[in-house]
């Protein structure tokens, strides 16, 4: 739904179609419980901002946020509600009446009064008024006025039945029926109605509007005057009480102001003056449910709350603001205007007209013209015509709608008086015409190439400018002079405006202002033939207002200056020095602003995204922003196994007068309602609300709670506080709220206490004490004991002891001569095995040169490789490795293995190894390193009488790595039992990441083995460079570095890849210093790692 907010700005309406309509909010049993009847009857507030309503059965009381129902008696509707100066509610129904009263918990219980009269002699009926006068109840019902003074009942009787009651100031009125108008003095009645005016017509308020006159109103007889004090009575005749007259009234309250609401049956409520001119009606076409009202009453904020027979209305009586629900407007608002008394608004959807108002209609509504398909964007009157701008077209309307100009996009309109121009701007540019009979074309300014958003015309110069603003930050201005175009200038960031968004310029009085999303920017005029017209400054703030955020609209009245800036709209007071408002419009959702229209100084038009507003200002009724208003604690409630509540907002203090207890409503919690609270009730939650009804309850809240933490909490919506697991103390909860306009509220406090629990009580304490001393008397005593049985014990076990050292004594001196004996005879086994580990190390050493002897000499390997290096590191004195090599021709074979067992083991294995290849190499003259290889493990196989029966020898054998380089062909064969071959620089090989080409031997040693299959022979083409690297597997196994890791064969092939380019001298370097440093032997770390077996590893440059 649509929805089209009517607002006037200092003055009263000067047309019927300009009456205000309130905004208005209603309230229903979906609010405060769909089981209850519809109907409100009452209402009253009472001083803390409480509202209270009265229907079937139930008083309903709401304080802004939450709804709470007081139950009354069953079968009873409440009809009148009074609150006294106590804050106490006084109920009058249906054969009832009586009061609530607060329990100590905070609740309201009723209390009926009417039990205490014998309804079979005077029975109660229908209690329609209640009126308190200094602390005495009056209670009327058709069947009399019960009146409740000092905690007695009284009663004044009718003669036949009483209809109303009334209080004119302290005076009590009553009509009775047949009779007329009487006064109620000390008890009895007197009849002020000697012409008995009223005994036929019903009277249904009574206003005291001056010191000499009150106000009668009648439902069907019209208004009439009382004069005092003479009670003379004249009826009160007008056009607008006969239209009050035709709606049924049902009652009238006097405001504030000096208005006066006149409720109805059939009309809802008119706002008139004394002087009865209607200033505005709510029915339930603008914003009521239903046009019935019971009852009417003004709040402590100046607005309306209407009983209705579907809930109740909250009517901002108070507002600037006047909402038109459902005006027949649809789509985005852009533009608005007045022509010829009739509004006209551009949107989305089209144009609406404003229609003619039928008499006694208070609403505007609007229609739409059909005859637009497409959006509308602008209006602009020109003459005896409205010109309408919009995507399909330029239309004319005088009371017909023509399209002028066909298939042109129409953003925006300017006309100039000067230059009798009409300037059309839109995706086209600018266009220009003039009317000669029909609007034709004059101009078309083609230097202008952007889309243009925003076109407007100065004229205060003898020069007239044409402004046009665009999507992409340009500026265009077109000057005239003498009628004809003078340039066509274009400013953009070089002239100071923003690099980047859109521009759209306004008239401000004499200056042009330019609206960008960085902020505003005026025009400065330059006088300087050379240079362009204008250029421009940011306009950083005005009257300290700051201004530097996206402007999306401005416009200038004689008093004020609109701008809506980043969402939000507000004005500078040109008659109060230019000071911002903006609190006006924050009760107020106006959605994006795209048009402000200015019918006169008092009445503004706003058009936006979400519709029409109109903005009203009266000087005599100044709307009150900073209303004081408390925050309320509605409930707390202890949470636990059971949650309970602990107090529901009803502060109260009480007196004992005679057998009667009178209660007082107060503000501030009492001491005898603060509670003290077990510590199994230290969880607490605490609801709160404030009565502010203005902007839907939207009340932001901030709280603390004073004890042993005073954090206070954020600003938020949320309207409760929980509290889990307190400690022990005394707490103070306070809570604040803050309402739309950004008034904050009085602070409520509510204090509480949390006993300890019993283990932390005084009496827990004092028996911890007592405790702790009796415990370390015993203690004390049983030490003492304990200490003397450990003195008898230490003698006894002292002779104990003194008896066994004694014998001891001798017996290590026996053992001693004993020792003395065995030192001689080890003395002698030592000598003895000094003797043989010399010999043995002697036969070591021997073994050593012996092995050393049988290796081959670097001669050989310089025969047939100049370039060459061996790295030979046995782990003990002799080793389980060994190389070898022999030359035969042109032929050079090259062996390192790697024997089972290490030391003595090893190197037996390693010269039979030797053994045996000088022998098949003598004997068969064979250089195929795979046929040696199987003619090698045969030897070890019979050498070491190994079978397949007995797999423990399987592990003794070795590993080895063969070649045989045949330097007539260039080419290399090897062979290898388990470890592989590493080549670099071999023609076509094929390398993995490090550049080398890696030939893995069989996967068998030279030993008996499972797989017994022949050795593959592999060859190999090389060339000068080439190198070859053989090695066993100890360099990769050893391990090192910081992790005590192995080396591994990645690292050693990515070492060789980075060095085997250098001599082979220097690469042994490299090699063995890497190792060092591996295993700590550079005295860099402080870790050592000892060699884990033996290491060859030998290089070979082709």
């Amino acid at each position: 739904m649509r929805c089209i907010l009517f607002v006037f700005l200092l003055g009263a309406f000067v047309a019927k179609s300009q009456y205000v309509i309130y905004p208005a909010h209603n309230y229903t049993s979906k609010d405060y419980g769909k089981y209850i009847e519809a109907t409100i009857w009452c209402a009253d507030q009472n001083k803390q901002g409480v509202m209270f309503f009265g229907t079937a059965n139930f008083v309903l009381k709401f304080d802004g946020s939450t709804w709470e129902k007081i139950k009354i008696k069953d079968n009873t509707w409440i009809t009148s509600i009074a609150i006294d100066e106590k804050g106490i509610p006084w109920i009058g129904g249906e054969n009832e009446f009586g009061c609530l009263i607060p329990t100590s918990n905070g609740f309201f219980k009723y209390l009926s009064l009417s039990d205490k009269i014998d309804k079979k002699k005077t029975p109660v009926n229908v209690v329609w008024k209640i009126h308190i006068i200094d602390g005495t109840v009056y209670f009327q019902s058709e069947s009399g006025v019960f009146v409740y003074k000092d905690s007695k009942l009284s009663t004044i009787l009718p003669k036949k039945s009483f209809h109303l009651s009334f209080l004119v100031d302290k005076n009590l009125y009553v009509r009775e029926r047949e009779t007329g108008l009487l006064k109620i003095n000390n008890g009895r009645t007197e009849l002020v109605d000697r012409d008995s005016i009223f005994k036929d017509q019903g009277i249904f308020s009574m206003l005291r509007v001056n010191s000499k006159s009150v106000y009668i109103f009648t439902q069907f007889e019209g208004i009439w005057k009382m004069s005092l004090p003479d009670f003379k009575f004249e009826k009160i005749v007008s056009p607008n009480t006969e239209i009050l007259n035709n709606y049924a009234i049902s009652g009238a309250r006097l405001l504030r102001d000096g208005n006066i609401a006149v409720f109805t049956l059939d009309k809802g409520v008119f706002i008139i003056d004394q002087n009865f001119n209607i200033i505005a009606n709510s029915n339930n076409k603008n914003g009521l449910l239903v046009n019935g009202i019971k009852d009417v009453i003004q709040d402590s904020f100046d607005n309306l709350w209407l009983a209705t027979d579907n809930g109740t209305c909250h009517l901002e009586y108070s507002s600037p603001f006047s909402d038109y629900n459902d005006a027949g407007i649809t789509g985005n608002v852009n533009d608005i205007v007045n022509f010829k008394g009739r509004f006209f608004a551009a949107t989305s959807d089209g144009v609406f007209i404003q229609n003619d108002i039928r008499d006694n209609d208070f609403f505007v509504r609007f229609s739409r013209i059909e005859t637009i398909h497409k959006k509308a964007n602008c209006f602009i009157p020109v003459g005896d015509e409205l010109l309408i701008g919009s995507d399909e077209g330029l239309y004319s309307y005088d009371g017909n709608l023509k399209l002028v100009i066909e298939r042109i996009n129409c953003q925006s309109i300017a006309y100039s008086q000067k230059l009798n121009k009409l300037f059309v701007a839109g995706v086209h540019g600018i266009k220009a015409y003039v009317k000669n009979g029909t609007w034709v074309l004059s101009d078309n300014f083609l230097e202008v190439k952007d889309i243009i958003t925003k076109i407007v015309v100065d004229e205060s110069d003898e020069k007239v400018y044409v402004w046009a603003g665009t999507k992409n930050v340009n500026v265009y201005v077109l000057s005239f002079q003498n009628g004809s175009i003078e340039r066509v200038a274009k400013y953009d960031n070089n002239f100071f405006l923003p690099e980047k968004g859109w521009a759209e310029p306004f008239i401000s009085g004499d200056s042009v202002l330019v609206c960008t999303q960085f902020g505003l920017y005026a025009s400065e005029f330059v006088d300087d033939p050379e240079f362009p017209d204008f250029y421009f400054n940011k306009v950083e703030s005005i009257s300290g207002k700051k201004i530097n955020k996206r402007i999306n609209k401005i416009s200038d009245t004689k008093e004020r200056l609109y701008i809506y800036m980043d969402g939000d709209l507000g004005f500078f007071d040109k008659r109060n020095n230019l000071k911002y408002v903006s609190k006006t419009f924050l009760n107020v959702d106006v959605g994006r602003v795209n048009a402000i229209y200015h019918e006169n100084d008092s009445v503004s038009w706003i058009g936006g995204n979400d519709g029409i507003r109109i903005i009203r200002y009266n000087e005599k009724i100044v709307k009150k922003y900073n209303f004081k208003y408390p925050t309320l604690i509605s409930r707390v409630v202890v949470k636990g196994d059971t949650d309970y509540t602990l107090f529901n907002g009803i502060f109260y203090t009480f007196e004992i007068n005679g057998e009667d207890t009178v209660f007082s409503i107060v503000d501030a919690q009492p001491e005898i309602m603060k509670p003290v609270l077990s510590y199994n009730e230290n969880s607490l939650t605490f609801y709160f609300s404030a009565p502010f009804y203005e902007g839907n309850g939207k009340m932001l809240y901030q709280y603390k709670l004073e004890g042993p933490t005073e954090d206070l909490s954020d600003w938020s919506y949320d309207r409760k506080a929980p509290f889990i697991n307190l400690f022990e103390g005394d707490y103070t909860f306070t809570v604040k709220a803050k309402n739309v306009y950004g008034v904050e509220s009085e602070i409520c406090s509510y204090s509480f206490t949390i006993l300890p629990p019993w283990y932390r009580t005084w009496w827990a304490y004092t028996i911890y004490v007592i405790s702790l001393i009796l415990l370390v008397i015993v203690v004390i005593r049983i030490y003492s004991y304990r200490l003397k049985q450990e003195n008898i014990k230490l003698e006894r076990i002292v002779k104990e002891r003194t008896f066994e050292i004694e014998q001891q004594k001798e017996e290590i001196t026996a053992q001693r001569d004993e020792i003395e004996d065995q030192h001689k005879i080890l003395s002698v086994q030592k000598d003895e095995l000094e003797e043989i580990h010399g010999e043995l190390t002697d036969s070591i050493n021997y073994a050593k040169r012996i092995q050393n002897a049988i290796l081959p000499s670097e001669e050989i390997l310089k025969t047939g490789f100049p370039d060459f290096f061996i790295v030979y590191k046995p782990r003990d004195v002799v080793s389980g490795d060994f190389y070898w090599a022999v030359q035969l021709g042109d032929k050079t074979i090259v062996v390192v293995a790697d024997c089972t067992g290490h030391g003595v083991p090893g190197a037996f294995m390693s010269m039979l190894g030797t053994a045996f290849l000088n022998e098949i190499i003598a004997n068969a003259n064979i250089t195929s390193p795979a046929e040696i290889m199987n003619r090698l493990r045969n030897e070890v196989i019979k050498a070491l009488k190994q079978n397949n029966i007995d797999r423990t020898q399987m592990k003794d054998g070795m590993d080895m790595v063969m070649i045989c380089f045949d330097r007539s062909t260039m080419t290399v064969e090897f062979a290898g039992a388990n470890n592989p071959l590493y080549v670099f620089n071999a023609p076509g090989q094929e390398s993995d990441e490090f550049g080398l080409m890696e030939i893995k031997g069989d996967k068998m040693p030279i030993a008996i083995y499972d797989k017994m299959d022949s050795f593959v022979n592999h060859s190999i083409k090389v060339q000068p460079g080439t190198c070859i690297y053989m090695q066993t597997d100890g360099y990769a196994d050893q391990f090192g570095g910081e992790a005590g890791k192995k080396y591994k064969y990645k690292p050693l092939k990515q070492m060789l890849s980075q060095i085997h380019e250098k001599p082979m001298d220097e690469q042994k370097i490299i090699i063995e210093n890497a190792y060092n440093e591996w295993v700590g032997l550079d005295g860099k770390s402080n870790r050592k790692y000892a060699q884990v077996d033996d290491i060859t590893l030998v290089g070979i440059r082709i």
